[in-house]
């Protein structure tokens, strides 16, 4: 089965602790489950295969603290979640800009994985 954007079910969320993954790249603002009722739907997303156990999971901007005000501001980073074979890889994309955005597809770089 291939990969599949969907909805997180309420046991897949507790089995794999969604809400901690969230909440330790979110420096500032409403934490998980919190944060859940301010969306239209109450559940996390996901890209996941179900089939072979494999899911990836967005966590937040990487944030940025060089700005006028002092404030954090989001970069154009995002902090993502990889599920294989039992292991969670952290890593970090940066979007790429350029025509592709009028095909509405993204095109990422990845910058790190978090060792």
């Amino acid at each position: 089965m291939p990969f599949v954007n969907a909805y997180v079910s309420e046991e897949d969320a507790k089995k794999y602790d969604l809400d901690n993954l969230w909440n330790k790249y979110r420096s500032i603002g409403t934490k998980m489950p919190e944060l859940l009722n301010s969306f239209d739907v109450h559940q996390h997303a996901w890209c996941v295969d179900k089939e072979r156990g494999y899911w990836l999971f967005y966590c937040n901007y990487v944030m940025t603290y060089d700005t006028p005000s002092g404030l954090p501001q989001p970069t154009s980073k995002k902090i993502f979640i990889l599920h294989v074979n039992g292991q969670n890889i952290e890593f970090i994309l940066e979007a790429v800009l350029g025509n592709l955005a009028i095909c509405k597809r993204s095109v990422w770089n990845m910058l790190t994985p978090f060792l």
